[in-house]
């Protein structure tokens, strides 16, 4: 996703009180809210750490799965795919040009989740009918998502094999491309690395710019510093 703020022509109204931001923040700023690809074109917002829960207990996604209108109650929420960055403005798929004076980066990786709620929620009630259905599963990939799912299931169905066998379903969890392939024909070009991440200063800023920022997995910022420390320890005992 991309977020461009402004200056706001009046003042914001209340936004749920875990997700808003600061009250100078709300008063001083406007935001539009787009995606990245048509992959990204979704009418909510989904907790990424809730969702292997989500899978094992589909329930869990009615609080992690969240409308951007709930939550954006002050941003214009624009659904055509961003495609460029100029110094100034976004431009996007439908052709329109989407003027910034302070730009977010936050395209992570590239995951392709249904457009609705109600589809990515049926999603989930799917991946649990095959995970209760099943005497075996297997999970492809070793790394902290593999292992997480792995957990999961192994709390609510102690009972499934974790041996090697034949299994009845299987998921895969190894790793997703980064969503900055196009990025490449945009004025950031020289500010990715040769891993295709958004290189960032200190403060988040872009390198070579001061007003465009970009934050998440996008970053050259070491894994240590994303996640929390002890779950990095933990994996590597």
């Amino acid at each position: 996703m991309l977020r461009r703020a402004l200056r706001a022509q009046s003042p914001a109204r209340e936004a749920p009180s875990s997700i808003r931001p600061p009250t100078s923040t709300r008063k001083s700023l406007h935001t539009c809210y787009l995606p990245s690809s048509d992959d990204d074109r979704k009418d909510y917002l989904e907790i990424p750490w809730a969702e292997l829960r989500s899978m094992v207990e589909p329930s869990f996604a009615e609080r992690s799965l969240i409308y951007h209108k709930d939550y954006l109650s002050d941003a214009t929420i624009v659904t055509s795919s961003a495609v460029n960055i100029t110094e100034h403005a976004v431009l996007t798929t439908d052709g329109h040009s989407l003027p910034y004076d302070y730009l977010i980066i936050a395209t992570g990786h590239a995951l392709a989740s249904p457009a609705s709620r109600a589809e990515r929620i049926n999603e989930f009630q799917r991946d649990n009918g095959k995970i209760e259905s099943s005497e075996s599963v297997l999970i492809i990939g070793g790394g902290p998502t593999g292992v997480e799912l792995a957990g999961e299931i192994v709390v609510d169905y102690p009972g499934k094999r974790r041996r090697n066998s034949i299994a009845d379903c299987h998921f895969v969890c190894i790793g997703k491309p980064l969503s900055s392939s196009w990025l490449h024909d945009t004025i950031l070009k020289e500010s990715l690395d040769s891993k295709g991440r958004v290189m960032v200063e200190k403060d988040l800023r872009v390198k070579g710019f001061n007003n465009i920022f970009a934050i998440g997995d996008i970053t050259d910022i070491p894994v240590g510093f994303l996640i929390v420390p002890t779950t990095i320890h933990y994996l590597n005992l």
